[in-house]
């Protein structure tokens, strides 16, 4: 289980949510540029220093902020290529929860919050992705031969695999991928779809990535829409792999997706509101223990 929680610097709107910060005091962590200037776009060259920054956060529930953030996981990723003594890292695992499949093409020499999941799947480390709950793709042209082609040789090799919401994109990504196996979708139900990615994560570490625009948009509005998965069943499928997991299993975690409301005092908005009550939820699943806070670093007041 996780230890502690952890704020980047870019997530000004959960340094707002009072409760949440009275409850686990998190470390906030800043970066050299700031995360901030990271929105939607990073220069590929910028990755490596801020996977040693954000590498403080290790074994942390970490809040990105914004989706358009999203593309910070793949720094967290490559700060798990090697152990805190510099040995090489066990082999990694990252399970993605995510309305999107992030594998669009970014402009050269950069990495997106759209485009980052190919850089991921060249870590050497990295043995296995799961994309889960992602929506409809082909309507999104997110099935074009141009996007694949990042992405088919380690759905060819059995290194990525994809739980679609529906059944119906599980069968448009097997047409796209012929030599994709068959693709479990969570229509099909969470049960079933839970035993084979525990299956498919095999013994790796797992670090885990939540974009809550996988949620349904009536139920958590964002700035990139909603997805098909509700709430209730996103918590129930991310408890029922913890449980899977066992306690030691599980080295990471992040989430985005926040709302950010365009008019001043955030904590007022009753959209945000609902997601600190989901953000509450999460974080009882996946940590220690409650309240607990990072033991070292700047503590946050409440607003």
């Amino acid at each position: 289980m996780l230890r502690g929680v952890t704020i980047v610097d870019s997530a000004g709107v959960v340094r707002q949510q009072a409760r949440l910060v009275d409850a686990y005091a998190p470390q906030l962590v800043t970066t050299t540029p700031p995360a901030a200037s990271y929105r939607y776009f990073m220069p590929h060259r910028a990755l490596p220093a801020l996977a040693r920054q954000l590498g403080r956060a290790r074994q942390t529930a970490l809040f990105l902020g914004a989706g358009d953030f999203h593309h910070l996981t793949a720094a967290m990723a490559l700060a798990w290529s090697e152990g805190p003594d510099g040995a090489p890292s066990r082999p990694m695992a990252l399970v993605v929860f995510d309305a999107h499949p992030e594998w669009s093409v970014p402009p050269p020499g950069y990495i997106h919050c759209g485009s980052w999941l190919p850089e991921v799947l060249a870590m050497r480390h990295v043995a296995a992705v799961a994309l889960v709950g992602v929506g409809p793709l082909s309507s999104q042209g997110l099935l074009a031969p141009r996007l694949l082609q990042a992405v088919a040789p380690a759905a060819r090799e059995g290194r990525l695999r994809v739980y679609p919401a529906l059944r119906a994109t599980a069968d448009e990504l097997e047409a796209a991928l012929p030599r994709l196996r068959r693709v479990t979708s969570l229509e099909a139900g969470l049960e079933a779809a839970v035993d084979d990615l525990v299956a498919f994560l095999g013994d790796a570490a797992v670090y885990v990535s939540v974009d809550k625009d996988v949620v349904r948009g009536e139920e958590l509005p964002g700035r990139w829409g909603g997805g098909l998965l509700a709430a209730r069943d996103l918590l129930r499928t991310i408890e029922a792999l913890t449980m899977r997991l066992g306690d030691t299993r599980l080295v990471g975690l992040d989430i985005c997706g926040e709302y950010e409301p365009r008019l001043p005092l955030p904590a007022l908005d009753p959209v945000v509101a609902l997601h600190e009550a989901f953000n509450l939820h999460l974080l009882e699943l996946v940590l220690a223990r409650r309240a607990t806070g990072h033991p070292s670093g700047p503590q946050l007041a409440a607003a």
